[in-house]
């Protein structure tokens, strides 16, 4: 038999009022009992599965997120290093046809 967690205990509590106040359980209402609370148990732990496969896939994409922002930031620094780069070569042209055009 399947464990009983602390979320079922107060729907047992509510059917075994219900059939207190309805009169006698009979086995079968037992067994009735039983089997609903095995499937709240049941759904319950199947809701926990998706919701931990859920929490796994959003830390696989916050990985993917971070891998591409430090992908970004690595661009970033290479691409303000190309610009001083061609910068500092279109100063050194404009130095070099100044120069002709004073000889």
């Amino acid at each position: 038999m399947k464990k009983i967690s602390f979320h079922t205990i107060p729907l047992f509590t509510l059917l075994f009022v219900t059939f207190l106040a309805t009169g006698c359980a009979t086995t079968g209402d037992v067994e009735r009992l039983e089997q609903a609370i095995s499937k709240a148990q049941s759904t319950a732990d199947e809701a926990k599965a998706a919701a931990a496969a859920a929490q796994r896939t959003a830390n696989d994409a916050k990985k993917a997120a971070n891998t591409a922002q430090h992908t970004a930031n690595d661009a970033r620094v290479e691409a303000a290093g190309a610009r001083a780069a061609a910068d500092a070569l279109d100063q050194k042209v404009d130095r070099m046809f100044e120069k002709v055009m004073r000889k």
